[in-house]
Order: C-alpha cells, then structure tokens, then sequence
C-alpha cells in the first residue's frame, strides 16, 4: 500500500487483505470456542473470559458514577446496557449543543464524556482552553470525520488520543472508540489471523496500533500488557504516533461497520438505530475488554525491542546524566513512531529500569504545560511519588508529565531524565541543583522543530 495514497471507504473495503480479514473476524464472534481469552482483571479483582467474541461483549465491565447532564441525577452502572443506554442520551444532547453553538452545554458534554471514560486529566484543560470555540471544532471534526468522506492519510489537523476519540464517537456516526484497549484486541487478531494464514507479516492494511498499558510496582518491568506482538509479528504502538492513532481509528471503525453490517452472528439481533449504533459499539466494546492484557505468553517476561529503534548493547556507554544523583541514561530515536527512548545501564543490584518511551508531541505538551503555568519563571523536578500517585503534587516537569493522557507514576518519575536530556538540547537552562529547577528558554510551540533538528544534525546522542 502507498502511505501516501489518499484511500477512500470504498477503496479500502474492495482490499482483498481487508475482505477476508472481515470474513475471518465473522468466524471469531459464535458460537463458544472460537476465540478463547483470558487474564486477571486488576480492578475487579477477578478472572476474566471469553469463549468468542460475543461473550467478550457480554461479559463487559466498566465501572462509573457520575452526575447525568440528561437525567440531573447521579447515575451509576458497569454492564454494556447502562453504559449504552447513559452514552445514547448523551450522544444526543451533545449532537444538539454542537449544532445549536451552544459552547457552554458542548464542553459540559465532552467533560462528561471524559469523565466516564477516565481521561479527564489533561483532557479537561483542552476542552476549557476551546472555550466560546468547541462548538466551531466540533462541527469541523463532524463533517471531516464522516466515516463516508474521509480517506486515509489525510493531513487535515485532527486532535486525537484515547479521550477524544471517546468525543468523536458521542458525535461522528459509526465512529467507533479506539483507544489503547481496542487498538490491542485488533493488534491481537491481525496477528493470529497472520499466524492461522501463514503470512509472512501482518499485512499493513489490517495492521493496528496499541496503547500503554498502566504498569506499577512489581509489574513495572513487565512487557507492556496491550502488546499483542510476539517474536514473529511485531506491532506497532499509537503512544506519541497522533496521525497513526487517528488512521488506524478509522479503518477501524470501517472494518467494524462492515463486520456490523454483514454479520449472521448473535450480534445481528441489537439495534442499528441513531444516534448511537448498538451492535457496532457492542462489538467495540468486545474488543475493549479483550484488549485489557494480550501481552503474548511466548515472549517469555521479556521486552520485545520497539521496531526501528537503534539497539543498545550492555557495553556501550550511557552518554547523558541526571542532574541531582549522575544516574546515566540513554536516548535514541525511534523515526518510524516518531518518540525519544529512554535506555538505562544496570544498577548495582542487577536491575535494570524499564526503557520510558515520550512521542515528540508528547514533549511539546509538556512544554506548552510547563510555559503556561510559569511564563517563563523557574519551575521544580516536583517528581514525589505519593504526590504524584493522588495527583497532589506542585506544579512542576513531574505533573507536566503526569498529566499527558494515560502516563502514570512511573512515566512522570521519568522527570529526572527528560529534564536533562531538554537541558542538554538547550530547550531547559538549569537555574538550581539542589533542589533542581529550570527554565524553558524556548517557545514550547518550537521544541518538536528542536528534537527533530538534533536528530538531524546527529547529534542525539551527544553529551
């Protein structure tokens, strides 16, 4: 496939890669037994299963109590049916605010929205920023992501991450939900779909992108568990990747419309009527649940090595440090995800802290966080790990990181290698060791143009 070829609905559907990997999925939804899946679900505190995917879907859990915009009330629940039946009216009720620019019920919208999905955090300062604008936004997002109109590749600037996709779904007709979860489970059967057809890859056209998964303590050495990839097939993550994160989206929501549409499974007998699509989002929140965990038993413990990323042997030297302690670190840069790599050396003990990954885009929020909260005074490392843990800690580079959608405790404690790893580019200028504090010296807006010129100019790995 041409990367550059814009690709239409029609065009890609007509793919024979795509038809039969359809045809396959058809196969995978009845009866018992033709998708086997499990794992412990942390937060439940249980085991899950599923025997195909229409018992995945049945077995849907999601817990949330929150206060409902349409009913006034408070409103809780964790199967499909309460989540479908608060997510339709909401749906509904945002649709109308957008259209009747009606800024102050559309934010409460998407807020709400962002709410029940757990990704308010950082997600709620964007949403307020739009202001008397969200209903401008939105109508734009509406008519470019018609599932009927949009094609692949196309450079027109959409936002997107496991939040908003959540929004577009609320708004955009048969767009589904694709955040880390479903980009994994469809991750996982592109993969096993290449295994029972003995391809030599997983083709590119049904090739989908996984989040990160939250990893903590004990676990946080452990591969990441929403990568389906094993040492044959590896797959690719969204994390720092916004325009493979949105593609992927919508072929996703093609393949799932079409697998709706045709389906002879269980799946048939729910409803297809607006504003939302029960049977697509019903098969969506199938392949939420299975994506939970679908970290491949084969590797073994042990991390697969991200594609196109430099590898770094044991003996060669870590050519950065930290500022308080001197722990030496790594950075590569992975061009094909276009995210930095942080690599470390072994500890004493024999331990190695597990590689932390930042997308260029990523560093760019962390900056535009950083120049709105100080303009430009010193701010802290501010990295404690109880405060970050309850979200309490001072404004400062930890909560900068902290509040990028989806990074947990262990991602912001990474503070003590970003910050002189963008020291060492000239985006931070040291103002103090002990306790450490910077400045950003640059416009946030230019620090994507700062990292991609020190990749070009060779000179990443310099110290």
């Amino acid at each position: 496939m041409n990367s550059m070829l814009p690709i239409s609905i029609q065009q890609y559907l007509n793919f024979p890669e795509v038809r039969n990997f359809i045809d396959w999925l058809e196969t995978k939804l009845d009866p018992p037994g033709v998708f086997k899946h499990s794992y412990h679900l942390v937060k439940a505190n249980k085991n899950w299963e599923c025997n195909c995917l229409y018992e995945a879907y049945e077995n849907y859990w999601w817990p949330y109590s929150q206060y409902c915009l349409v009913q006034r009330k408070t409103l809780s629940g964790y199967s499909f049916k309460e989540s479908f039946a608060y997510m339709s009216d909401l749906a509904k009720l945002f649709r109308d605010a957008v259209s009747a620019n009606d800024a102050k019920l559309t934010s409460s919208c998407a807020l709400e929205m962002l709410k029940w999905g757990g990704v308010l955090n950082f997600n709620r300062e964007r949403i307020l920023e739009m202001g008397n604008n969200s209903p401008a936004y939105f109508k734009r997002i509406r008519e470019h992501l018609d599932l009927n109109r949009v094609t692949l590749n196309s450079r027109e600037h959409i936002f997107i991450n496991s939040g908003f996709t959540k929004l577009y779904f609320l708004l955009v007709d048969n767009f589904i939900m694709y955040d880390g979860r479903v980009g994994a489970a469809l991750g996982l059967l592109g993969r096993m779909y290449a295994e029972e057809n003995s391809l030599a890859e997983v083709p590119p056209l049904i090739e989908f992108s996984f989040g990160s998964g939250k990893t903590s303590g004990d676990n946080q050495a452990l591969p990441n568990r929403r990568d389906p990839s094993n040492e044959r097939y590896r797959l690719p993550e969204y994390t720092g990747n916004p325009e493979r994160h949105l593609k992927d989206n919508i072929k996703a929501s093609w393949i799932l419309k079409s697998l709706a549409d045709q389906t002879e499974s269980r799946f048939k007998h729910l409803p297809i009527s607006p504003p939302l699509n029960e049977r697509l989002t019903a098969l969506q929140s199938a392949l939420f649940m299975v994506g939970y965990s679908v970290s491949c038993p084969g590797n073994n413990g042990k991390s697969i090595q991200p594609r196109n990323v430099t590898a770094v042997s044991e003996m060669e030297k870590y050519p950065f440090v930290t500022v308080g302690r001197g722990y030496r670190f790594r950075v590569d840069y992975d061009r094909e995800r276009d995210r930095l790599c942080f690599t470390y050396p072994l500890k004493s003990n024999g331990k190695r802290r597990a590689p932390d990954f930042f997308g260029v885009s990523e560093v760019v929020e962390i900056c535009c966080y950083l120049e709105r909260k100080f303009s430009g005074s010193p701010f802290p490392l501010a990295n404690n790990v109880e405060k970050l843990n309850y979200n309490n800690e001072n404004p400062g580079l930890g909560m900068a990181i902290r509040s990028l959608p989806g990074a947990d405790v262990l991602k912001a404690q990474a503070s003590s290698y970003l910050g002189p790893y963008l020291m060492n580019l000239g985006v931070f200028e040291l103002v103090n060791s002990r306790p450490t504090t910077w400045k950003l010296v640059v416009d946030a807006d230019a620090v994507g143009v700062i990292l991609k010129q020190k990749v070009d100019d060779n000179t990443v790995f310099k110290n």
